[in-house]
């Protein structure tokens, strides 16, 4: 850190608040105030700046090769710095093509190469510290429902299911909505594309489940004037199963209908994580980071994957994701749910349409 940014952190320290501040660099530092019993003790706040260090981290990771060996300095330096804000335009909205327009040509923002039609764009974080009159604007675009922040890696899921209209899509995991949001813009980007009728291209709903109830995304789907939403709350390794009327089956006037298990084409599988893969936004994660930690997470990650794949139709895609760089979170749940449902399931490769722009990610 040079001298000028050392006396501008330690100036910001100095001064009194509660709760988190955000630095020019990007970064929040979080003052937490001594708490007594009584009369106020009449101490300054104590700031609790995050070090983004940690050796036992380090040596886990290169232990990993989640990198090869020779990019892993490279690697780690980036998970340092600040990660960029991201947001996705709803192209589902009649000005989505303004206000992608708009952001273009305000020269502060990129787009992301990988994601179609110039979508999704980022920024520095800083920016929106040096400009309030920016994030005002897009805090008001995403009121109205027009662009949702969403972290890009956020995007990969949903754009590899390639969902469709028609389609029956679960987000099992869906808090804290981004997800759910950018399935149901898809669903209803290719309706508005569509040469049928609107009314008869509205046949796809997207089920979003979470056991929090805080985070539900029920206010975000009204954002996107969203019809096809049905909005569940459940522990996602007791997904239960749905039923509807089979009419293919022919029954007797007296008797009861019969019915049908609900089966997905698509299904969002976004799991509870460690979540180190987001230290470029949670800085606390350097500090209290430990490799014991995805050990108690893998199991129950495994049991909803595989509750998920028992609602899956067959033909179906399945997207598995965590916020995690660990391959005790990742590839060994995967694996391990290869082989609980062998030959039922297997891995595929990506849309052909997306192969190149995930190769892109790769190298992202």
């Amino acid at each position: 850190m040079d001298t000028s940014a050392a006396e501008q952190q330690k100036a910001m320290l100095e001064q009194p608040h509660n709760g988190a501040i955000q630095s020019s660099d990007g970064w929040e530092w979080y003052i937490k105030p001594k708490q007594r019993s009584g009369k106020q003790s009449g101490k300054k706040n104590v700031p609790v700046v995050p070090c983004m260090e940690n050796e036992v981290f380090r040596q886990y990771y290169i232990a990993q090769r989640v990198v090869p060996q020779a990019e892993f300095d490279a690697f780690y330096s980036i998970l340092q710095t600040p990660l960029p804000v991201a947001v996705r335009i709803n192209d589902s909205k009649s000005c989505s093509r303004e206000l992608r327009a708009r952001i273009a040509s305000s020269g502060k923002f990129s787009a992301i190469e990988w994601f179609p039609h110039d979508l999704a764009w980022q920024c520095e974080s800083k920016l929106l510290c040096t400009e309030p009159g920016l994030k005002s604007e897009l805090d008001a675009a995403s009121a109205g429902g027009f662009l949702s922040f969403q972290e890009a890696v956020s995007m990969i899921p949903p754009l590899l299911l390639d969902i469709k209209p028609e389609h029956l899509v679960l987000d099992i995991c869906a808090a804290p909505g981004s997800k759910t949001m950018q399935c149901l813009d898809m669903m209803h980007t290719e309706v508005e594309n569509s040469d049928e009728p609107l009314r008869l291209c509205h046949k796809g709903v997207v089920i979003a489940n979470d056991i929090d109830t805080r985070f539900i995304p029920g206010c975000r789907t009204k954002k996107l004037g969203a019809t096809s939403a049905l909005i569940t709350i459940g522990n996602a390794g007791k997904f239960p199963p749905l039923f509807e009327e089979d009419p293919s089956s022919p029954v007797a006037a007296d008797a009861p209908p019969v019915h049908k298990q609900l089966l997905y084409d698509r299904i969002v599988c976004d799991v509870p994580c460690s979540g180190d893969g987001t230290m470029r936004k949670n800085p606390e994660i350097w500090r209290t980071w430990e490799p014991e930690y995805p050990l108690k997470l893998h199991v129950r990650q495994l049991k909803i994957l595989l509750r998920a794949l028992h609602h899956l139709k067959e033909g179906g895609v399945l997207s598995y994701s965590t916020c995690s760089l660990n391959p005790i979170e990742n590839e060994a749940v995967v694996l391990a749910a290869l082989r609980a449902l062998h030959p039922a399931v297997a891995v595929c490769c990506p849309p052909e349409h997306l192969q190149d722009a995930m190769h892109t990610v790769a190298r992202y």
